[in-house]
């Protein structure tokens, strides 16, 4: 495989590195003297391997470890008048604890408001307490609706949230979308399937709510319909009888 001299020797006989980054000098590398340089994404060649503590560095001196994304827990704000501003609505968030931003969605095309925004929060349980604090809430004579973010994973707090008559199968569940197995079983409070799927606030208190509890109704079925019916006129004035009363009576039992 050859020395780490000779190693060195070769990546410095090229006029210069991947994507045209230039090579600095041997030595010059981050791990010291009669070391090769680092370059993003360069491999070691079978035989060779870093000293003992160290970790690799590409020119520059940025880190080659992954950088995780700070989590943020997305609330959905729906129903927003067209022209309301985005401070109008992230006012409202200003006394919320953990809010990290809220920004209104809109039109690609730089134009208005698409009537929706997203609010983030540094935990889940500040999350949720927003979610109870602002939902409904009027603006320019629209009531705001939030909703813990689809594309999130909840918590026991937020499915315990979610099992209230008002808000049972109101969001599609979390891991049976992502085709992972629901971990809830029939007590899962979101919904599995389009036909599943309740609108938040418009539909009635008792449809689909979770058995057993307050909303959901104890009362039989109705029976099914009665086949369709015609009303047909008969004239009864020939009939007998001594009123038109006795008339009808006689005309219909005929």
């Amino acid at each position: 495989h050859g020395s780490l001299a000779s190693l060195t020797d070769a990546l410095n006989s090229f006029a210069g590195g991947p994507m045209g980054l230039p090579l600095p000098p041997p030595g010059a590398g981050p791990f010291g003297a009669g070391l090769p340089p680092m370059i993003p994404g360069m491999m070691l060649p079978p035989g060779l391997a870093f000293p003992p503590g160290v970790v690799p560095r590409p020119l520059g001196g940025a880190s080659l470890l992954p950088t995780t994304k700070s989590k943020a827990w997305p609330v959905f704000v729906g129903n927003i008048a067209f022209d309301t501003e985005e401070e109008e609505v992230g006012v409202l968030f200003r006394d919320c604890k953990g809010l990290k931003s809220f920004r209104l969605a809109k039109e690609a095309s730089g134009g208005g408001s698409r009537g929706f925004g997203f609010a983030e929060f540094e935990e889940p349980s500040q999350a949720l307490d927003a979610i109870k604090a602002i939902d409904g809430h009027d603006i320019r004579g629209r009531r705001l609706r939030l909703r813990w973010g689809e594309n999130a994973p909840t918590t026991q707090e937020v499915d315990d949230f979610h099992r209230a008559p008002e808000r049972w199968k109101t969001r599609p569940c979390y891991e049976f979308h992502k085709q992972i197995p629901c971990p809830r079983g029939e007590s899962c409070p979101y919904a599995h399937s389009e036909a599943e799927l309740r609108k938040l606030g418009n539909a009635a208190p008792d449809a689909g709510a979770p058995p057993g509890s307050a909303g959901a109704s104890s009362a039989p079925a109705p029976p099914p319909p009665r086949p369709d019916t015609f009303k047909v006129p008969v004239p009864f004035a020939d009939f007998p009888g001594a009123t038109d009363e006795e008339k009808q009576r006689a005309a219909y039992t005929a």
